[in-house]
């Protein structure tokens, strides 16, 4: 056993965790921000394009996303998650330049760069939380990556609202220092992943052991290793539990970009993933803390999980059926200052929490299911393919102006 490495190395698994979860702040949170506000951030009338732009992305990411495993068995972490960060400016530049000349060439480009860069992202970071927490910690490790995550949406929220609520009328897109910011911000991401991972022989743990050998497969036994996964009942029950879990992702930013004004959009996306902080500790709390066996924490998580589930999405389709408000929104959108906003407010909130607890339980649920760090690494690849395909799908409904009922 090697001697315990100091708390600050970065070949501590829990601060190659960190630097993951901080990876994700610069891409995802602040992907995430441009994602809530609607149109991709830009005048109503962009929200088609930006369908479009995010239906190829999740499309092309459901298919590429059950490869990234061998990929990243193949070259490690820090390559693997390099090549990742390189979508999201690429992603974000296409959403600023249609949203200023009206060609739809670039973000349609830019949302099919970033659905084959992300799965990469988020199959190395799906590795890290899994592969490099003791059994005792999955949970932590999964929340600790998501919270930093969402840290940066509500900043990258924060920056955008900011900036819009100084200088820009309600009817017009983001101004140009919005996307500039988030751009600028997701290239620091490389300084993270260049300097900041190392390979896995290298990680330790606290008292210096290292962790499961990182084996390097073949192709043939990576494709061999994929069918195994699909045939194990427990994955098979996960598909729906995967496929449904970021299903708000397609539908709230066009609800948002259909009913509220820019600076009320803008503020419900602070609202929205503020709201998964205290949600993913929370989480945690379930899954890891509470005076029971693993098999009973799990089973309360998930009744906690479809509570909030069952209540959200029922009462959203109650709201869109019922209410005169949504059926003819202000043309200028609904204002935070409007009779009509209280209420899908606390909907916008409510679907914060579900959000994120939905992956963090599910994610709780399918890592116990092995430690094996080669499988956990499709494991991470094949959770994000398939909630690629739930989001794919709803993307391509509101491309194709599927009524929202």
């Amino acid at each position: 056993m090697d001697s315990p490495p100091s708390r600050f190395s970065r070949n501590l698994t829990f601060n190659q965790n960190v630097i993951s979860g901080i990876v994700l702040f610069f891409t995802v949170g602040i992907y995430l921000a441009v994602l809530g506000l609607g149109a991709g951030g830009g005048k109503p009338s962009s929200q088609r394009v930006s369908d479009i732009s995010n239906g190829s992305l999740y499309g092309i990411y459901a298919i590429f996303g059950f490869f990234t495993g061998a990929i990243l068995n193949k070259t490690g972490p820090m390559l693997t998650m390099t090549i990742g960060v390189t979508g999201y400016p690429i992603y974000v530049a296409g959403l600023f330049y249609y949203d200023r000349t009206g060609n739809e060439w670039f973000p349609i480009l830019g949302g099919i760069l970033l659905g084959l860069s992300a799965p990469m992202l988020w199959s190395t970071s799906g590795f890290i939380q899994w592969a490099y927490a003791t059994e005792e910690e999955k949970g932590k490790y999964i929340s600790i990556q998501y919270f930093i995550n969402q840290v940066g949406s509500v900043i990258g929220s924060l920056v955008a609202f900011i900036i819009i609520f100084k200088g820009t009328s309600t009817a017009e897109g983001s101004p140009t220092s919005v996307y500039i910011t988030f751009i600028v911000l997701m290239c620091l991401a490389y300084i993270l992943t260049v300097f900041g991972l190392v390979r896995p022989t290298s990680v330790r743990r606290p008292d210096g052991t290292a962790i499961a050998v990182f084996k390097t497969l073949t192709m043939r036994e990576e494709l061999v290793g994929v069918a195994r996964i699909l045939r194990d009942y427990r994955v098979i029950a996960m598909l729906p539990v995967i496929f449904s879990c970021e299903l708000a992702l397609g539908i709230l930013p066009s609800i948002s970009g259909r009913y509220f004004n820019l600076r009320t959009r803008a503020m419900n996306n602070i609202c929205f993933y503020l709201i998964q902080l205290p949600a993913s500790v929370g989480c945690a709390y379930l899954t890891d803390k509470l005076p029971f066996g693993r098999r009973a924490r799990g089973y309360i998580s998930v009744v906690v999980l479809g509570v909030f589930v069952f209540a959200g999405w029922i009462a959203l389709l109650v709201w869109i059926l019922t209410s005169s408000s949504w059926a003819s929104p202000p043309t200028d959108g609904v204002d935070w200052t409007d009779d009509g906003f209280a209420g899908p407010f606390v909907l916008y909130v409510l679907f914060g929490i579900i959000y994120g607890s939905h992956q963090l339980i599910g994610m709780w649920v399918m890592g116990t299911f092995t430690n094996k760090p080669a499988t956990l690494a499709v494991y991470g690849g094949l959770w994000k393919g398939v909630a690629a395909a739930g989001v794919a799908v709803q993307f391509g409904m509101g491309a194709a102006e599927v009524p929202y009922q």
